[in-house]
């Protein structure tokens, strides 16, 4: 990995470590619809940038990819382990970008999700885990 690519993928996982500290002021059942709804946005970059570019073949995959990630993003609505797989999910989708997305995906794009995508899975997974935890703790009324 070039120190360019490692920038950039750091830089994306400052970002999400800032997106994570933010979450942290919500209250935990609230912040699945963020994880979810930007796990959306993240696949649907993707899409943007192969309409912006013209590709109608490399629009269709990526609208395959909108789906994919959305059903993630449904099912971690309520239960935000499967947020956590999505992200993760999500990092294959960037790894695949130096091939499959080359031409229209801006060079800093799949680095700086990469960086993004593998912080916020973990935080997901956290998450998840104290969701868990609380719903099994027995109610104190």
């Amino acid at each position: 990995m070039s120190p360019h690519t490692m920038a950039w993928a750091m830089a994306g996982a400052v970002l999400a470590m800032a997106l994570h500290l933010r979450l942290r002021a919500r209250p935990p059942c609230r912040r699945p619809p963020v994880l979810a709804s930007g796990l959306g946005i993240a696949a649907s970059l993707y899409g943007v940038f192969a309409l912006l570019w013209g590709d109608d073949a490399a629009l269709w995959r990526e609208l395959g990819g909108v789906a994919l990630f959305g059903v993630f993003a449904i099912a971690g609505w309520r239960r935000p382990r499967w947020l956590a797989v999505g992200w993760l999910a999500h990092v294959g989708w960037d790894l695949a970008m130096p091939t499959a997305h080359a031409a229209y995906v801006p060079a800093f794009y799949g680095p700086l999700c990469l960086g993004f995508d593998v912080v916020i899975a973990a935080a997901a997974w956290r998450l998840g885990a104290a969701l868990n935890a609380a719903a099994a703790a027995p109610s104190t009324r």
